[in-house]
């Protein structure tokens, strides 16, 4: 079942990912990171911030509303 996410992503003016939560705090410079199977590209992607801390979980990328 697809959801919008309770958050958003944008890029900066340098190409940079940056995640904006529902309470509107950015947190730029993330980076989605593949989880195992790396065999499965389109499943399974964690947002990681530049600390390592994961700020948001995508199950499928089909999921995501077309504009992000």
């Amino acid at each position: 079942m697809s959801r919008t996410p309770d958050y958003q992503l944008e890029h900066n003016a340098f190409g940079r990912l940056i995640f904006i939560g529902a309470d509107g705090e950015r947190c730029e410079g993330v980076v989605p990171v593949r989880a195992f199977p790396v065999s499965d590209p389109d499943n399974g992607i964690a947002l990681v911030d530049a600390h390592g801390h994961e700020v948001a979980w995508i199950d499928r990328l089909e999921d995501l509303p077309a504009d992000m």
